[in-house]
């Protein structure tokens, strides 16, 4: 179960081409982990396929997952609900969940690049609501719920054994980490610098940060940092003592408006990256892709 989930389709970039760069001498690039999921990341009420589930009488009950980014910000991957199981083309999986009525997301992930599997989602009076489908490392859909008991069908694509995670509910979850990088200075006064993340197509929206990090601050001779988010009203306090990083707080979105304060302690000719760590939905087949370092 430790086993790193890997990524699918990654991002297109627009017919434009994608503007990684805002200006103000800010220089992005992501470094995305494509883990979807992870044992360190495994929820309190994940569960195990249990034989025989190979009839949807036999279907065995999964809970609803409701992981959101905001949570998993803090640490709290509480609400993070999966079921883990092993399919082969011989080997029909049926699973049931009881599901509020809304937006929900059928979500099923490959431990390994070259597992796949079909699914298909059926309510309790047996109409298919996700015709079956074929998936290779993960496959997400989203349907409108009714409310009530839905029924989840996984075969494997091949008599090789394909393990997969089963989730249903929230949209679950990737990480991904973008490094902003300013210009050099020549200064021993407060160094100010403020930027948007809104505008950037390659980072994903409705991510929120986990973890602030100020690269290289220890060797450089500067006695503390404040980054500010803007649109939310709140900062993270670095120094010496916090060893330059801190965990997010809720309601620090990524793709918004933030200040960083940098207090020199002599004369400083370089400015610390500073690199946000974050958490964001995956709605569909797409995940963000691996960025080249870009310098202005």
């Amino acid at each position: 179960m430790g086993v790193m989930f890997c990524c699918a389709k990654e991002k297109k970039r627009s017919k434009e081409g994608a503007k990684l760069i805002v200006g103000l001498g800010i220089v992005f690039f992501m470094a995305v982990a494509c883990n979807l999921t992870s044992h360190a990341y495994q929820g309190s009420n994940d569960q195990s396929e249990v034989e025989p589930n190979n009839t949807q009488e036999t279907a065995q009950t999964t809970q609803p997952t409701y992981e959101k980014p905001e949570r998993f910000a803090v640490q709290d991957f509480s609400g993070r609900c999966g079921m883990f199981g092993k399919a082969t083309s011989s080997d029909d999986d049926w699973f049931k969940v009881d599901l509020p009525s809304g937006v929900q997301y059928l979500s099923v992930v490959h431990f390994y690049g070259d597992n796949a599997t079909y699914v298909e989602l059926l309510d309790s009076e047996n109409k298919v609501i996700v015709p079956k489908k074929y998936g290779t490392r993960y496959n997400i859909t989203e349907f409108d719920s009714q409310g009530g008991t839905y029924y989840i069908h996984i075969t494997g694509a091949s008599e090789k054994e394909n393990q997969y995670c089963l989730y249903v509910g929230t949209p679950i979850l990737s990480s991904g980490e973008v490094r902003v990088r300013f210009d050099p200075v020549n200064t021993s006064g407060t160094i100010r610098k403020s930027f948007s993340l809104a505008d950037e197509e390659n980072l994903p929206k409705d991510a929120y940060v986990a973890k602030i990090t100020l690269r290289d601050m220890v060797s450089l001779d500067y006695s503390g940092a404040l980054v500010s988010n803007l649109s939310s009203s709140n900062s993270v306090t670095f120094d010496r003592t916090s060893n330059w990083k801190d965990v997010g707080t809720l309601g620090m979105k990524l793709k918004n408006k933030w200040v960083i304060e940098y207090y020199p302690r002599s004369t400083v000719k370089t400015v610390p990256i500073a690199a946000f760590f974050y958490y964001y939905p995956v709605y569909d087949n797409t995940v963000y892709p691996h960025l080249p370092t870009i310098k202005k």
